[in-house]
């Protein structure tokens, strides 16, 4: 019987280990795209992909803060959120901010991956989205706290080429 405990116990650890490895080396993503339990992060929990010790900020240092903005015919922004969308900040980060930050150019591969965002946008909220933006509003770290850096544009995405290209 103790010899069976060992066994079962080191299948244990064992599986354990090897579901945090695929989790944190994400070696298996091609798999993991068929096979639903094998997703990473965050539908792993609690086997994460993120890295666990991310490099460390210091004093004036600027820490990322994204924004997304839906624009509209009449040049106006909407910022879009995980609320916005009815969804979680992991689904709003890998569909629109890394999307948007991969490159500040409109390509047709980003436009066909932001159009059902769009429209999605347009039944909800019942305006047209012609494009999105991607803003910085960095984070300074300071002695007294943090303070708001100076807000940059990182990329825009048109969804019509002739609305304004770029």
């Amino acid at each position: 019987m103790t010899r069976l405990k060992v066994t079962v116990t080191s299948a244990i650890i064992l599986a354990v280990l090897t579901l945090q490895a695929i989790a944190a080396l994400n070696a298996l993503r091609s798999i993991s795209r068929r096979i639903a339990i094998l997703e990473p992060d965050p539908f792993m929990w609690p086997f994460m992909g993120y890295p666990m010790y991310s490099p460390s900020h210091h004093l004036g240092d600027e820490i990322a803060q994204y924004s997304v903005i839906a624009l509209l015919p009449d040049s106006t922004g909407v910022p879009v959120t995980p609320l916005t969308l009815n969804a979680g900040f992991w689904i709003w980060r890998r569909s629109l901010v890394n999307v948007l930050r991969s490159d500040s150019r409109s390509t047709p591969e980003k436009v066909d991956m932001l159009r059902p965002i769009a429209r999605m946008l347009g039944v909800r909220h019942d305006y047209e989205v012609v494009g999105f933006r991607l803003e910085d509003r960095p984070l300074i770290l300071m002695r007294e706290g943090v303070r708001e850096g100076a807000p940059r544009v990182v990329g825009t995405v048109w969804l019509e080429p002739a609305e304004g290209g770029s």
